[in-house]
């Protein structure tokens, strides 16, 4: 997410009017909030690092302001927040401060028109971007609907891959508002399926326009935030998948081990996380930590039994007030060595696990790790404000603009699967330029040119969210 625009004259002004010296700290007398209609205000409190009576240190009250404008919009509930002193009392050291925030908007309709494959460049690329491959349909978002931060999301997709998907995020369900419950459910079948790697790519098999693989899982998360930025998450699920009896036999045998056509699996996940970035999206300073560790197949079916410990650490440092330095470490670690199903063996390549320059490629593994560095320039920040035809809470749009440039670096271990996969069990490196876009302060969208060790390159597009 980007900065909102930081309005805090009124603490500058007084500052140089001449405080006292001697004056150390301020009290908080008082906190108000405007412009949240649906959000309960110990919502907005509970994101603050100050609350009323507490002392902040004189020196440090507009950096504590900027910093706490930051965590209101990580939340994804704002789009705008501002933050000022409505009333300094000079004599007694006290100070009210007044926020204002633009809520982000409570209903979204998204049209779906995505592509069945990993990403836009695998469609563009390797599948002669064909209109037969997208999907189309409509996903409805309906954020903080009670006003205590909740997220329901609901789509339904038809075309290359029927696909229909549910999740909610419910309100706190403890007194100290420190625990949540979250509900997930998928299902979703495709004429197409991968079946299994060469040359570093996937193959996919098809039948006659039949249905050849279906899928679905369903789950339930116990959300826990005791402190400000720690969270813990517990997840448990079941899932269910299927694979054409043929391919199964024929096609790869090992695509659920054994010639199986079907695989069931109860599968468990704890995540820890402790985030000090100033934001969630494109942040340019601050640290982040996560550690998870999942569990598949706890003997009821017999069809899987895998574990990983994955930690991840990122850094992000500025050098000035335009130039921002990070860096992103990922590890995985397969505890249990023995081979795993194909459709369960995920390395490189998928989601937010890939490295610059491979984006057309997948290099499955039962570990790996990589680092992603990036140095970055803020080239552009402005604010465009959109007729009364737009949805209220999307009328103003903040934006920025970032050049960056970009180096990553990986190793995948693939015991199993290695053959005629020559990017595995090797170091990869690769990098490029960057252009990326905030938009609303939560949504990102990356065009990149990168090159891998190869020396091929081309041109990449990514994209993220924040809810």
């Amino acid at each position: 997410m980007a900065k909102a625009e930081i309005r805090i004259y009124a603490v500058l002004v007084m500052l140089i009017a001449g405080l006292s010296c001697t004056a150390q700290f301020l009290t908080i007398t008082e906190i108000t909030l405007e412009g949240n209609n649906r959000t309960k205000e110990h919502i907005i409190f509970r994101e603050l690092e100050f609350k009323e009576g507490q002392r902040l240190q004189q020196s440090q009250l507009a950096a504590v302001l900027t910093k706490n404008e930051l965590l209101l919009l990580s939340t994804a509930l704002f789009t705008r927040v501002q933050m000022n002193i409505s009333d300094w009392d000079v004599e007694r050291q006290r100070i009210k401060i007044h926020i204002v925030v633009s809520e982000s908007p409570f209903f979204i309709p998204i049209p779906i028109f995505e592509l069945a494959d990993r990403n836009f460049n695998v469609w563009w690329n390797d599948h002669n971007h064909s209109f037969k491959r997208v999907n189309y349909g409509l996903k409805l978002a309906i954020l903080n609907a009670w006003g205590y931060g909740s997220r329901i999301k609901l789509s339904a997709q038809f075309g290359y891959t029927p696909k229909f998907n549910f999740s909610a995020l419910l309100p706190f369900i403890d007194h100290n508002q420190s625990v949540r419950l979250e509900l997930r459910a998928l299902y979703a079948q495709n004429k197409e399926v991968s079946l299994y790697n060469y040359d570093n790519k996937q193959f996919f098999a098809e039948k006659d326009e039949q249905v050849i693989f279906k899928r679905q899982t369903y789950s339930i998360g116990l959300i826990i935030r005791p402190k400000l930025f720690a969270t813990h998450i517990l997840r448990f699920g079941y899932s269910d998948n299927w694979l054409d009896q043929e391919l199964a036999t024929e096609g790869n045998p090992d695509f659920f081990l054994n010639s199986r056509s079907r695989q069931q699996l109860v599968w468990a996940e704890y995540r820890f996380s402790y985030d000090k970035r100033d934001l969630r999206i494109l942040p340019t300073r601050g640290w982040r930590t996560v550690l998870r560790v999942l569990k598949n197949g706890f003997g009821f079916f017999d069809d899987i039994s895998s574990t990983y410990v994955i930690p991840e650490f990122e850094y992000f440092f500025p050098i000035n007030k335009k130039f921002v330095a990070s860096a992103a470490l990922r590890v995985k670690i397969g505890l249990e060595r023995e081979q795993q199903p194909y459709y369960n063996y995920r390395g490189l390549g998928y989601g937010d696990d890939y490295l610059r320059g491979y984006e057309l490629f997948v290099v499955d593994a039962l570990d790996y790790y990589y680092g992603k560095f990036s140095v970055s320039y803020k080239a552009f920040h402005t604010t465009v404000k959109w007729p009364k035809i737009m949805l209220k809470g999307m009328r103003i749009m903040p934006v920025q603009i970032y050049f960056s440039i970009n180096y990553d670096v990986g190793y995948a271990h693939d015991p199993f699967y290695e053959l005629n996969n020559s990017f595995t069990n090797s170091w990869l490196n690769g990098g490029g330029l960057g252009l990326n876009v905030l938009l609303y302060n939560t949504l990102q969208i990356q065009i990149e040119y990168s090159v891998n060790h190869l020396g091929t390159g081309g041109i990449f597009f990514h994209s993220n969210t924040a809810f």
